[in-house]
Formats: structure tokens, sequence, C-alpha cells
């Protein structure tokens, strides 16, 4: 299976992410006192200027709007180790 072909769902939701070039699009869980958890899907150029986000009741319907807005984008397994020689998987406090 090709990365396109991965899609985001109720279990990989939390480690996965769809990037082009320097923008990504993600699911994060919220709260506020008007809505006691909530699932949003945020897309961020570079790592903290928020492009927008669109909030969902439930973690599926999140999931099928990431999916469905975004698929085209690469899939990005943040589990896994990357093969570049940077991130977490190289750092040398491991």
């Amino acid at each position: 299976m090709t990365q396109q072909a991965k899609l985001i769902s109720v279990t990989n939701w939390n480690y996965s992410q769809y990037v082009k070039d320097d923008t990504k699009a993600f699911i994060s869980m919220g709260a506020s006192t008007d809505n006691p958890l909530f699932y949003s899907v945020t897309i961020l150029q570079g790592e903290y200027k928020e492009l927008g986000s669109k909030d969902f009741d439930n973690l599926a319907n999140a999931c099928l709007y990431l999916n469905k807005n975004f698929r085209s984008w690469n899939f990005q397994d943040l589990s896994q180790k990357e093969e570049s020689g940077s991130g977490c998987s190289s750092c040398s406090a491991h």
C-alpha cells in the first residue's frame, strides 16, 4: 500500500497526519466549558501558524472530514522512525 493510499482512522488518528510541503493537517482533542470533549481537525503551516480548524463532537466524523479533504497529501505515520536521520529517533537524548 502506498503512502497516499493510507487513511487516518479512529485507531491511528493520534499519531498520523497528512503533510504537503511545510503544511500539515491532523486531529487533536480539545475541551471547553460549552463542549466537554471535541476533536479538532487543524491545518498548520510550519510549527505554529494555524491556517484553520474545524471541530467535531465525534472522532469518526473528524476522520471522515480529514480524509475527504486532505487524502491527496502525503500520509505520515509519526509512530515510525524517520529515515532521514532527523527527528526524535535520532536524538542523542534517547
